[in-house]
């Protein structure tokens, strides 16, 4: 067993070097400790703007909408316009899923499809 954890430690020391803060085995596990890194960042503006298209684009209900979305310091704005309140409802959801949104302003119009091709009355 102890040969076991020493192949696997020292295969993972070769994969990810100073991951236990040791260079070698000691034959002694109780100086290994891990060695951790600052906290994980937030992601960059650019990568929240990216992956909440990307969640827009994954749904029926907003597939289809024109919604551009802005981000600021983790602020997420959605602009454009929506098929229907539903949709509109499911855009902020999905903004809300992407892990390091920190708020969302829904500014999307929605158009009702129905009449929005329509003659105005005469």
């Amino acid at each position: 067993m102890k040969i076991a954890v020493m192949l696997a430690f020292m295969a993972l020391n070769q994969t990810f070097p100073g991951l236990f803060g040791v260079s070698e085995p000691t034959g002694s596990f109780s100086r290994l400790y891990l060695v951790q890194d600052s906290a994980p960042q937030a992601p960059s503006d650019i990568q929240l703007q990216q992956a909440v298209t990307q969640a827009m684009q994954s749904s029926q209900l907003t597939a289809n909408s024109q919604i551009v979305v802005h981000v600021t310091k983790g602020e997420v704005t959605l602009e454009g316009s929506s098929i229907n309140q539903l949709a509109r409802r499911e855009a902020t959801r999905l903004a809300e899923t992407v892990i390091g949104v920190k708020g969302i302003r829904n500014r999307l119009n929605v158009i009702d499809t129905q009449t929005a091709g329509a003659l105005p009355p005469s």
